[in-house]
Protein backbone atom coordinates (compact mmCIF):
# COMPACT_ATOMS: atom_id res chain seq x y z
CA UNK A 1 0.00 0.00 0.00
CA UNK A 2 2.87 2.14 1.13
CA UNK A 3 4.22 1.97 -2.76
CA UNK A 4 1.54 2.46 -4.64
CA UNK A 5 1.44 6.00 -6.74
CA UNK A 6 -1.08 8.07 -8.41
CA UNK A 7 0.15 6.33 -11.66
CA UNK A 8 -0.41 3.16 -10.82
CA UNK A 9 -3.98 4.20 -9.50
CA UNK A 10 -4.77 5.59 -12.70
CA UNK A 11 -3.06 2.89 -14.76
CA UNK A 12 -5.97 0.62 -13.65
CA UNK A 13 -8.41 2.40 -13.61
CA UNK A 14 -7.91 3.25 -17.32
CA UNK A 15 -7.24 -0.76 -17.81
CA UNK A 16 -10.94 -1.18 -16.06
CA UNK A 17 -12.17 1.07 -18.31
CA UNK A 18 -11.45 -0.92 -21.42
CA UNK A 19 -13.82 -3.69 -20.26
CA UNK A 20 -16.55 -2.51 -17.26
CA UNK A 21 -18.76 0.35 -17.81
CA UNK A 22 -18.07 3.83 -16.63
CA UNK A 23 -20.40 3.75 -13.84
CA UNK A 24 -18.72 0.39 -13.03
CA UNK A 25 -15.22 1.75 -12.83
CA UNK A 26 -16.34 4.74 -10.41
CA UNK A 27 -18.23 2.76 -8.55
CA UNK A 28 -14.94 0.59 -7.83
CA UNK A 29 -13.19 3.37 -7.67
CA UNK A 30 -14.96 4.86 -5.28
CA UNK A 31 -14.49 2.06 -2.45
CA UNK A 32 -10.76 1.54 -3.54
CA UNK A 33 -10.37 5.49 -2.76
CA UNK A 34 -12.12 5.16 0.39
CA UNK A 35 -9.94 2.34 1.74
CA UNK A 36 -7.14 5.00 0.97
CA UNK A 37 -8.56 7.93 2.69
CA UNK A 38 -9.11 5.68 5.80
CA UNK A 39 -5.33 4.19 5.35
CA UNK A 40 -4.48 7.46 6.02
CA UNK A 41 -6.80 9.03 8.89
CA UNK A 42 -5.36 5.65 10.63
CA UNK A 43 -1.92 6.64 9.79
CA UNK A 44 -0.93 3.47 8.03
CA UNK A 45 0.68 6.01 5.01
CA UNK A 46 1.41 9.67 4.77
CA UNK A 47 -1.08 10.42 1.74
CA UNK A 48 -3.64 9.00 -0.35
CA UNK A 49 -2.46 7.90 -3.60
CA UNK A 50 -6.37 8.49 -5.09
CA UNK A 51 -5.73 12.31 -6.43
CA UNK A 52 -6.88 13.92 -9.80
CA UNK A 53 -7.48 10.45 -10.96
CA UNK A 54 -9.35 10.75 -14.54
CA UNK A 55 -12.38 8.50 -14.56
CA UNK A 56 -14.00 7.11 -17.30
CA UNK A 57 -16.19 9.81 -19.26
CA UNK A 58 -19.73 8.81 -18.66
CA UNK A 59 -22.06 8.88 -22.39
CA UNK A 60 -25.40 10.90 -21.56
CA UNK A 61 -28.02 9.10 -22.43
CA UNK A 62 -31.40 10.12 -22.21
CA UNK A 63 -32.82 8.17 -19.57
CA UNK A 64 -35.95 6.27 -20.41
CA UNK A 65 -38.33 5.21 -17.13
CA UNK A 66 -40.15 2.17 -17.18
CA UNK A 67 -43.74 2.42 -16.90
CA UNK A 68 -45.64 0.89 -14.47
CA UNK A 69 -46.97 -2.62 -16.37
CA UNK A 70 -42.73 -3.37 -16.63
CA UNK A 71 -42.31 -3.03 -13.11
CA UNK A 72 -45.14 -4.96 -12.19
CA UNK A 73 -43.70 -7.60 -15.14
CA UNK A 74 -40.47 -7.53 -13.54
CA UNK A 75 -41.80 -7.95 -10.01
CA UNK A 76 -43.59 -11.06 -11.26
CA UNK A 77 -40.77 -12.32 -13.26
CA UNK A 78 -38.43 -12.76 -10.22
CA UNK A 79 -38.44 -15.56 -7.28
CA UNK A 80 -40.88 -14.86 -4.88
CA UNK A 81 -38.13 -13.85 -2.40
CA UNK A 82 -37.53 -10.87 -4.34
CA UNK A 83 -40.90 -9.39 -5.33
CA UNK A 84 -40.85 -7.32 -2.25
CA UNK A 85 -37.28 -6.07 -3.18
CA UNK A 86 -38.24 -4.94 -6.79
CA UNK A 87 -41.59 -3.02 -5.63
CA UNK A 88 -39.46 -1.47 -2.50
CA UNK A 89 -37.42 -0.31 -5.15
CA UNK A 90 -39.81 1.37 -7.17
CA UNK A 91 -41.53 2.55 -4.56
CA UNK A 92 -38.29 3.88 -2.32
CA UNK A 93 -36.08 5.26 -5.59
CA UNK A 94 -33.22 3.96 -3.12
CA UNK A 95 -29.84 2.61 -4.73
CA UNK A 96 -29.73 -0.80 -5.17
CA UNK A 97 -26.88 -1.21 -2.72
CA UNK A 98 -28.57 1.01 0.30
CA UNK A 99 -31.78 -1.54 -0.44
CA UNK A 100 -29.87 -5.01 -0.17
CA UNK A 101 -28.14 -2.83 3.18
CA UNK A 102 -31.43 -2.18 4.64
CA UNK A 103 -31.87 -3.43 8.03
CA UNK A 104 -34.83 -4.11 10.00
CA UNK A 105 -33.41 -1.95 12.92
CA UNK A 106 -33.83 0.97 9.90
CA UNK A 107 -37.39 0.17 9.73
CA UNK A 108 -39.74 2.44 11.45
CA UNK A 109 -41.98 1.09 13.00
CA UNK A 110 -40.62 -2.14 13.48
CA UNK A 111 -42.31 -4.15 10.28
CA UNK A 112 -40.66 -7.40 11.70
CA UNK A 113 -41.62 -7.30 15.65
CA UNK A 114 -46.00 -7.35 15.31
CA UNK A 115 -47.80 -8.43 12.48
CA UNK A 116 -50.79 -6.75 14.19
CA UNK A 117 -50.24 -3.40 13.45
CA UNK A 118 -51.22 -1.84 10.02
CA UNK A 119 -49.28 1.33 9.65
CA UNK A 120 -50.39 3.74 7.09
CA UNK A 121 -46.57 5.08 6.23
CA UNK A 122 -42.93 3.42 7.23
CA UNK A 123 -39.84 5.60 7.53
CA UNK A 124 -36.48 4.05 5.82
CA UNK A 125 -32.99 5.76 7.36
CA UNK A 126 -31.00 5.08 4.62
CA UNK A 127 -27.40 5.70 6.00
CA UNK A 128 -25.61 2.78 4.14
CA UNK A 129 -24.85 0.73 1.93
CA UNK A 130 -24.06 -3.03 1.32
CA UNK A 131 -20.75 -3.08 0.33
CA UNK A 132 -19.62 -7.09 0.24
CA UNK A 133 -20.10 -10.33 2.27
CA UNK A 134 -17.68 -11.79 4.62
CA UNK A 135 -16.40 -14.79 5.11
CA UNK A 136 -19.42 -15.87 7.76
CA UNK A 137 -21.42 -14.69 5.02
CA UNK A 138 -22.96 -11.86 6.95
CA UNK A 139 -23.34 -8.15 5.46
CA UNK A 140 -20.07 -5.74 4.82
CA UNK A 141 -21.89 -1.98 5.46
CA UNK A 142 -20.22 0.98 4.20
CA UNK A 143 -20.84 4.93 3.81
CA UNK A 144 -23.69 5.97 1.22
CA UNK A 145 -22.46 7.52 -1.51
CA UNK A 146 -22.07 10.81 -0.72
CA UNK A 147 -23.36 13.17 2.55
CA UNK A 148 -27.00 13.85 0.66
CA UNK A 149 -27.63 9.89 0.58
CA UNK A 150 -27.87 10.01 3.80
CA UNK A 151 -31.91 10.28 4.13
CA UNK A 152 -34.97 9.42 5.29
CA UNK A 153 -37.52 8.01 2.76
CA UNK A 154 -41.34 7.75 3.69
CA UNK A 155 -43.10 5.07 2.26
CA UNK A 156 -46.91 4.25 1.89
CA UNK A 157 -49.18 1.60 3.08
CA UNK A 158 -49.46 -0.92 0.67
CA UNK A 159 -45.32 -0.82 0.83
CA UNK A 160 -45.43 -0.81 4.18
CA UNK A 161 -47.89 -4.45 3.96
CA UNK A 162 -45.69 -5.63 1.25
CA UNK A 163 -42.52 -5.81 3.69
CA UNK A 164 -44.12 -7.08 6.15
CA UNK A 165 -45.45 -9.79 4.90
CA UNK A 166 -42.34 -10.54 3.45
CA UNK A 167 -40.39 -10.73 6.63
CA UNK A 168 -42.99 -12.85 8.06
CA UNK A 169 -42.89 -15.04 5.41
CA UNK A 170 -38.83 -14.94 4.64
CA UNK A 171 -37.58 -13.32 8.09
CA UNK A 172 -35.06 -10.95 8.28
CA UNK A 173 -31.28 -11.89 6.79
CA UNK A 174 -27.93 -12.61 8.58
CA UNK A 175 -27.43 -8.87 9.98
CA UNK A 176 -30.82 -8.46 10.17
CA UNK A 177 -31.34 -7.62 6.05
CA UNK A 178 -34.93 -6.88 4.96
CA UNK A 179 -34.02 -8.51 1.82
CA UNK A 180 -31.97 -11.61 1.51
CA UNK A 181 -31.31 -14.51 -0.63
CA UNK A 182 -31.98 -18.25 0.56
CA UNK A 183 -30.42 -18.93 4.00
CA UNK A 184 -30.20 -14.79 4.79
CA UNK A 185 -27.25 -14.60 2.65
CA UNK A 186 -26.81 -10.98 1.86
CA UNK A 187 -27.55 -9.93 -2.16
CA UNK A 188 -23.97 -9.41 -3.72
CA UNK A 189 -23.73 -7.28 -6.53
CA UNK A 190 -23.28 -10.66 -8.63
CA UNK A 191 -26.14 -12.59 -7.13
CA UNK A 192 -28.38 -9.07 -7.83
CA UNK A 193 -27.67 -9.35 -11.43
CA UNK A 194 -28.09 -13.31 -11.94
CA UNK A 195 -31.59 -11.86 -10.34
CA UNK A 196 -32.51 -9.26 -12.50
CA UNK A 197 -31.28 -10.71 -16.11
CA UNK A 198 -33.89 -13.05 -16.14
CA UNK A 199 -36.47 -11.50 -14.89
CA UNK A 200 -36.15 -8.45 -18.01
CA UNK A 201 -35.38 -11.08 -20.82
CA UNK A 202 -37.06 -10.18 -23.60
CA UNK A 203 -39.14 -7.95 -22.39
CA UNK A 204 -36.63 -5.01 -25.01
CA UNK A 205 -35.43 -2.99 -22.24
CA UNK A 206 -32.13 -0.84 -22.69
CA UNK A 207 -28.62 -2.47 -22.51
CA UNK A 208 -27.36 -2.57 -19.12
CA UNK A 209 -30.69 -3.17 -17.74
CA UNK A 210 -30.39 -3.35 -13.95
CA UNK A 211 -31.99 -2.35 -10.62
CA UNK A 212 -31.27 1.00 -11.57
CA UNK A 213 -33.84 1.09 -13.66
CA UNK A 214 -36.46 1.18 -10.67
CA UNK A 215 -34.81 4.24 -8.94
CA UNK A 216 -35.50 6.10 -12.46
CA UNK A 217 -39.43 4.60 -12.51
CA UNK A 218 -39.49 6.31 -9.18
CA UNK A 219 -38.01 9.52 -10.24
CA UNK A 220 -40.17 9.84 -13.41
CA UNK A 221 -43.33 9.11 -11.28
CA UNK A 222 -42.16 12.49 -8.84
CA UNK A 223 -41.17 14.57 -11.69
CA UNK A 224 -44.77 13.36 -12.85
CA UNK A 225 -46.66 14.37 -10.25
CA UNK A 226 -44.68 17.88 -10.65
CA UNK A 227 -42.49 17.83 -7.75
CA UNK A 228 -39.68 20.39 -8.38
CA UNK A 229 -35.96 19.62 -8.80
CA UNK A 230 -35.06 20.07 -5.53
CA UNK A 231 -37.79 17.48 -4.27
CA UNK A 232 -36.51 15.14 -6.15
CA UNK A 233 -33.10 15.20 -5.57
CA UNK A 234 -33.56 15.06 -1.85
CA UNK A 235 -35.60 11.62 -1.84
CA UNK A 236 -33.01 10.34 -4.38
CA UNK A 237 -30.29 11.52 -2.07
CA UNK A 238 -28.75 13.80 -4.99
CA UNK A 239 -26.31 15.76 -4.09
CA UNK A 240 -28.03 18.51 -5.00
CA UNK A 241 -31.06 20.13 -7.92
CA UNK A 242 -28.23 20.19 -10.54
CA UNK A 243 -27.54 16.06 -9.97
CA UNK A 244 -30.94 15.71 -10.88
CA UNK A 245 -31.64 18.08 -13.63
CA UNK A 246 -28.78 16.72 -15.64
CA UNK A 247 -30.09 13.34 -15.28
CA UNK A 248 -34.15 13.67 -15.73
CA UNK A 249 -34.31 17.51 -17.03
CA UNK A 250 -35.98 15.99 -20.39
CA UNK A 251 -39.07 14.49 -18.26
CA UNK A 252 -39.68 18.00 -17.02
CA UNK A 253 -42.48 19.79 -19.13
CA UNK A 254 -40.54 23.11 -20.57
CA UNK A 255 -41.29 26.41 -19.66
CA UNK A 256 -42.72 27.21 -23.38
CA UNK A 257 -45.91 24.17 -22.53
CA UNK A 258 -45.96 25.91 -19.10
CA UNK A 259 -46.77 28.91 -20.41
CA UNK A 260 -48.85 27.85 -22.84
CA UNK A 261 -50.88 26.06 -21.06
CA UNK A 262 -51.07 28.52 -18.17
CA UNK A 263 -52.83 31.33 -20.65
CA UNK A 264 -55.04 28.62 -22.66
CA UNK A 265 -56.43 27.54 -18.92
CA UNK A 266 -56.63 31.18 -17.97
CA UNK A 267 -58.45 32.51 -21.12
CA UNK A 268 -60.07 29.66 -22.61
CA UNK A 269 -63.25 30.92 -21.18
CA UNK A 270 -63.46 34.20 -22.47
CA UNK A 271 -62.49 33.88 -26.04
Amino acid sequence: MTSLRRSDVQRVVTLAAQELAPNTVEVIYSYVSAVFKNAVVDRVIPTSPCVKINLPEKPRVKVVPLTTEQVSQIASRVERRYRALVLTGAAAGARSSELRGLTVDRLSPALHMRRDINPRQTTLRIDRQLVGIDDARQPVFGPVKTPAADRIVVIGASVTRLIADHLAEFGPGNGGLVFSAPGGVPIDRSRAGHIWRPAVTSMGLRPRSGWHDLRHYHASLLIADGRSPRAVADRLGHEDAAETLRTYSHLWIDDEDRAVAATEHALREII
